[in-house]
């Protein structure tokens, strides 16, 4: 279940292959309401059609920063438990 997670990677998972339900941020666990108070920024990338999975992927960091403006790229920094190890490694 990572339908709570944000930022998150598994450091465990049950028989499944699925994550333990809670509620995390960064791999912090937090409260659910702490959870329900976040506001995820959004992001959104477009590719050219004839782009491979590969280019788009080696792509997206690149291209998040380029067209991020600094002010929706703080928005990031300051979501809470920010943790730059954990949002590199994920993005």
């Amino acid at each position: 279940m990572t339908e709570y997670n944000v930022f998150c990677y598994a450091e465990d998972r049950d028989k499944d292959g699925l994550q333990p339900p809670r509620y995390r941020i960064f791999n912090t666990q937090i409260t659910e309401e702490e959870y329900s108070k976040i506001e995820i920024p959004t992001i959104k990338l477009s590719f050219n059609k004839g782009d491979s999975y590969d280019v788009r992927y080696t792509n997206a960091r690149q291209k998040v920063r380029a067209e991020l403006t600094q002010e929706e790229e703080q928005k990031f920094y300051d979501l809470p438990h920010f943790n730059r190890d954990i949002f590199t490694k994920i993005t």
